[in-house]
């Protein structure tokens, strides 16, 4: 320059929420501050070396040159738009004379200032020795400037290369001229590199590869959420006076007093690694892990606990089959501690397909946590509907008077716990249980995935359920274990039931990510068995086969039902005399008889809600007044509702379950099994496979394909019982219904749409009927059945008495199949981000190139299949009043109490509770059209929890249920039934 500049301390870096603006030069500063101690706590050894050498640059350097990127992120602020958002300031600055300030259009206010920072950063570093040869989006000047004008979760398109080459012939007027803010921003670049020290001046030799420069990216977000919050700038002494001038000795003060404080607001939010305490080798180290299970390892954990520390000296991928109840959450977690050991990894994370399973993985790993961790890490449940869960909220109360688990010290304030449940945060959390889909958003282009990829990089990573995932979620999982891979992270993934090609398609996708291309032959998995990849390697171990605790004998027959009585149940009982297939719900009657004054416990599982409520209602008109119990448990309840039928649904048919249900009010013989006893039929669906650990007499389910049949299975005569009714038999015994039409051909159903794969359902029922009574041996039958499911050339092996028809029928639902799976694996291949490797420019992850950026990660969670929106019923009575019961004893939160209509109250954290307490998920197809009329009242907020929430106004009928519409759709509600649609 040629001329010496001094740091304007009037440039505002902070003003919302403060009494006077902060300083951009101090909130530069505290942010390097804050990335200094986030290197030391959330970048493993092996990250920072990687990082070092991908860079070129000595290691002892690393720290202090990500510091010093770090507080450039927000170089941007100092142009004429953001500055112009303070008027007063920006008056004052233009009529220093300091400062050239072309007239500013619209078009030049919207300018934000993340973009500046990746154009002002572009000509900057060049200037500065970082590289510049090649394309400009590899060039190292232009990747650093563009991963940090990507603060805000988004990365901008890449320069052009003339404007690389003479940024100020080309320099936006957004920017303002060379001469006041291009010499400020020059200025300050040099005061951040003489105060930070010498690592801050060192040019990196290279680019970073694609998946470092992502971990880069999210560190500099978490840094600057960090130093940006009020109440960290607003501490004592912190706050510049009037009159603050940026001297050097001021800088250097300031700067002393951000690394003092820096370490401690990392704490409070609840950042940090979770160091798992070493044990022994062998079987004695896996009963270590679990000091108070009173439980020898199975042969799957004894297994693993002989062999795992041989073979996996390092990062890669461990695939676990095994039939459900086999132990497998246990053995996750033994391996995920060793992974995390060897690997140098320092947290957990598990992914489950849905809510319910990971608020009941999430007590499971809590208490591994507890007895495992040798320090204070952060535990995390992550979903949307998380704030519900009381175990989280038991936990951070817990963390005041001595926790081992949640970070932070005793004292009155909850910040951590309150900072990582904020938006997109948990993923940072040291140990957490989280849905899928929280993981699989890394690889979509939505703001901020670099964040998950940062909050999942340094930690084993277990994926649960691996069967259960159609092509979509299936797709977008390879990416995320391409990218995985790159980063060097263990993963775990675990499945009841994995058809062979399907489990090297996920061993490749990881493999592919660590580098290696050739074509390799990958063993098969054995089933059950367990394999492990090599991340440095490539190579995998020989895979090892076990034997099971729980070898069983499952009986599985098959039933053709029809459906046409469906519509009026009260007819379908008059059916005794039909010859041929029969209506389904006379069949269930039939089925359920020996319950009738008896006792024992059926599950019933079902594909559809409207399927279950209906057959709920019918069974439940039918058994309920001869002395059976009939429940009803699906996904469309009220939260709070759900949750009192989960629990129950545990306490009475999960492993510790009372030898017999009690029911307080006496019964005579006719009531069904004398004093004390009653029969209960169980009414679900498809929640009931996964995760929650229930047992039942006897297993009657709706067709569906074979892999997802012996997972429901699992819950029948799952545990050593003595109080089995006789008539239940010894061993387990499925019954399948299989829909058929008149003639006892297969038929699709028209209620169950298209929840499952036609194709893969006439296989399954053509493979069980091809074995008649023959029993399913669990686990040796299990893989054979799956794989042969799944055959290309199934319609080749059919029996030759299958008739032609029937042949035409599977090869025309084959095909349809093939089309809808492809055109599902495409869109995902499509919308996900490339892997790593095909990645230069950082501007793909945000969707350029492809489709576009996604305002947000609901896509995910409709493709996944899950429900894609929230109904709130309200209850309106005859004066006006909005409540959310029908008595009218819980106000509408947001209104003041007993007003008609409801005057403005702005919803605080209870309100929120008790709103989401009171949602039902419904699908994202009931809104088109409507979803406008039923936005939720303005003054509650903008609360990210409540973007996708539908209020929905109706009245108490006189049994106490919820009558309401939506649109033209007339629904119910009550607390026995759900949410259903008339």
């Amino acid at each position: 320059m040629s001329r010496t500049v001094e740091v304007d301390a009037g440039l505002v870096g902070k003003e919302r929420g403060l009494p006077t603006p902060y300083p951009i030069i101090c909130h530069l500063l505290d942010t390097a501050a804050v990335m200094g101690v986030l290197v030391d706590r959330m970048v493993s050894e092996r990250r920072r070396c990687a990082l070092a050498d991908a860079l070129g640059v000595e290691l002892k350097y690393l720290r202090g040159l990500l510091m010093y990127w770090a507080a450039l992120h927000d170089i941007g602020k100092i142009t004429p738009p953001f500055q112009h958002k303070v008027l007063r300031t920006f008056e004052a600055l233009t009529m220093s004379g300091c400062y050239s300030t072309d007239a500013m259009t619209d078009e030049d206010l919207r300018f934000h200032h993340s973009a500046a920072t990746h154009w002002i950063l572009g000509d900057l570093f060049r200037e500065q020795g970082y590289p510049v040869q090649g394309r400009v989006s590899a060039q190292g000047a232009h990747q650093v400037a563009q991963l940090l004008g990507g603060h805000h979760g988004r990365f901008h398109s890449a320069l052009e290369r003339h404007c690389m080459q003479s940024p100020r012939e080309y320099r936006p007027t957004s920017l303002g001229r060379e001469q006041g803010w291009g010499e400020q921003s020059r200025a300050h670049a040099a005061v951040l590199r003489e105060v930070l020290g010498e690592g801050a001046s060192v040019a990196p030799a290279a680019a970073l590869p694609t998946e470092l420069a992502v971990i880069v990216a999210g560190l500099v977000v978490v840094a600057d959420w960090l130093a940006s919050q009020e109440e960290y700038i607003l501490r004592p002494g912190r706050l510049p006076g009037p009159g603050w001038r940026a001297t050097p000795d001021a800088l250097h003060d300031h700067f002393a007093h951000a690394v003092a404080d820096a370490p401690g607001l990392v704490a409070e939010a609840g950042l940090g690694p979770a160091r798992f305490r070493p044990v022994t080798q062998g079987v004695a180290g896996f009963r270590e892990r679990f000091p108070d299970a009173g439980w020898e390892p199975n042969q799957l954990q004894a297994s693993l606990a002989a062999d795992l520390a041989r073979v996996a000296t390092g990062p890669g991928l461990l695939l676990i089959a095994a039939p459900p109840g086999d132990g497998k959450t246990e053995a996750a977690e033994y391996s995920a501690a060793h992974l995390a050991g060897v690997s140098g990894v320092s947290g957990m994370a598990f992914a489950l397909p849905t809510m319910a399973t990971a608020d009941a993985m999430f007590r499971r790993i809590w208490r591994f946590a507890k007895e495992n961790l040798d320090s204070p890490a952060s535990l995390a449940l992550l979903h949307g509907m998380s704030w519900l869960n009381t175990d989280f909220d038991r936990l951070v109360e817990q963390s005041f008077s001595g926790s081992a688990v949640l970070a932070g010290d005793a004292g009155d304030s909850v910040f951590a716990a309150e900072w990582l449940r904020g938006a997109r945060r948990g993923v940072l959390a040291a140990v957490a249980a989280m849905t899928i889909d929280q993981a699989l958003v890394g690889v979509l282009p939505v703001k901020y995935n670099a964040l998950r990829m940062l909050g999942l990089a340094d930690k084993v990573l277990v994926v649960d359920e691996a069967h259960s995932y159609g092509p979509w979620m299936h797709q977008l999982l390879l990416g995320l274990l391409e990218w995985l891979g790159a980063l060097g992270a263990p993963v775990v993934v675990m499945s009841a039931t994995l058809a062979g090609r399907t489990a090297r398609t996920l061993l490749q996708a990881y493999r592919r990510g660590c580098g290696h291309y050739d074509d390799v032959d990958i063993p098969a998995l054995p089933y059950p068995g367990w394999m492990f990849l090599d991340a440095s390697t490539g190579q995998a171990c020989a895979p090892r086969r076990f034997g099971s605790d729980r070898t069983r004998e499952l009986s599985i027959e098959m039933v053709p039902v029809t459906r046409q009585g469906e519509s009026n149940p009260s007819s379908a009982r008059d059916e005794s005399t039909v010859t041929g297939p029969r209506d389904r719900l006379a069949v269930l009657g039939e089925l359920l008889q020996p319950l009738v004054g008896s006792t024992g416990r059926v599950l019933v599982c079902c594909n559809t809600v409207a399927e279950a409520q209906m057959t709920f209602d019918h069974l439940l008109d039918d058994l309920g007044a001869r002395g059976v119990e009939v429940l009803l448990l699906h996904s469309r309840f009220e939260a709070h509702d759900r949750a009192r039928i989960t629990a129950d649904c545990e306490r009475r048919f999960g492993k510790d379950a009372p030898a017999r249900d009690v029911d307080p009010t006496p019964k005579t013989d006719s009531d069904g099994g004398g004093p004390g006893k009653r029969p209960v039929v169980l009414v679900a669906t498809q929640i009931v496979e996964q995760s929650i650990d229930l047992d039942f007499d006897v297993m009657i389910s709706d067709l569906a394909p074979i892999a997802l049949l012996i997972q429901r299975a699992g819950r029948c005569q799952r545990h050593n019982r003595t109080d089995r009714p006789d008539w239940a038999g010894t061993s387990p015994r499925l019954v399948v219904l299989e829909p058929v039409d008149s003639r006892g051909e297969f038929q699709r159903p028209r209620a169950w749409g298209w929840v499952y794969s036609m194709s893969l359902l006439l296989r399954t029922s053509e493979l069980l009927k091809a074995r008649g009574s023959a029993a399913v041996h669990v686990p040796g039958d299990v893989q054979e059945l799956v794989d042969a499911v799944y055959a290309d050339d199934f319609v080749d092996g059919l029996e030759a008495a299958v008739s032609e028809e029937r042949r035409q029928l599977l090869d025309a639902l084959d095909q349809e199949d093939r089309a809808a799976q492809a055109a599902e694996e495409q869109l995902a291949r499509v919308v996900r981000i490339p892997g790593p490797r095909d990645v230069t420019n950082l501007a793909v992850l945000s969707g350029e190139g492809g489709t576009g950026l996604l305002a947000d990660d609901r896509l995910v969670a409709t493709r996944l299949g899950a429900d894609g929106i929230r109904l709130l019923p309200v209850f309106v009575d005859s004066e006006g009043r909005s409540t959310l019961d029908a008595p009218g004893r819980i106000p509408l939160p947001g209104t003041s109490i007993g007003a008609a209509g409801g005057a403005a109250v702005r919803l605080n954290k209870d309100g929120l509770r008790q709103v989401l307490e009171h949602t039902v998920p419904a699908p994202g197809s009931w809104a088109y059209g409507v979803a406008d009329a039923h936005r939720p009242p303005p003054s509650w907020g903008d609360s990210v929890l409540l973007r996708d929430l539908l209020v929905v106004e109706g009245k108490a009928a006189s049994d106490g249920s919820w009558h309401g519409e939506l649109g033209a759709r007339a629904l119910s509600y009550d607390a026995a039934t759900g949410l259903r649609r008339r």
